[in-house]
């Protein structure tokens, strides 16, 4: 008898895919094993298993998810900041669109800081 039914391994590759880490594209397994009680050994062997295709399509399903969840909050923040600007700290609301914000940019591949470069040149008269 198989100790995980084949929905908690479905489940956990879910979990594996969004845990993964941009910059090292590999999941966070010890997150995903404390969220879930599989072993951490287990997790590797099942995402090892798994489709590259299939679990690259799922991770570019699961950005665009997100980006567009990141845009709801955002456009949801801005009516309540205007009705709140009175009522409550502006800053804390700010906070949450400059949030989601960032995190969107981030999932699209939008740079998330200004990155300019200013140069001085001295010249010394000899």
């Amino acid at each position: 008898m198989a100790r995980y039914t084949e929905k908690d391994r479905e489940n956990a590759i879910a979990k594996l895919i969004t845990s993964i880490n941009p910059k090292t594209k590999q999941p966070n397994y010890s997150k995903v094993s404390k969220e879930t009680g599989i072993s951490r050994n287990a997790l590797r062997q099942w995402y090892k298993e798994e489709d590259t295709d299939k679990i690259e399509q799922l991770r570019t399903l699961k950005k665009a998810e997100f980006i567009n969840n990141a845009w709801e909050v955002i456009n949801e923040a801005f009516p309540v900041l205007k009705k709140k600007v009175g009522f409550a700290s502006a800053g804390q609301i700010s906070t949450i669109i400059a949030t989601m914000y960032d995190k969107q940019a981030l999932a699209s591949g939008d740079p998330t800081e200004r990155t300019d470069e200013k140069v001085n040149i001295i010249f010394k008269d000899e």
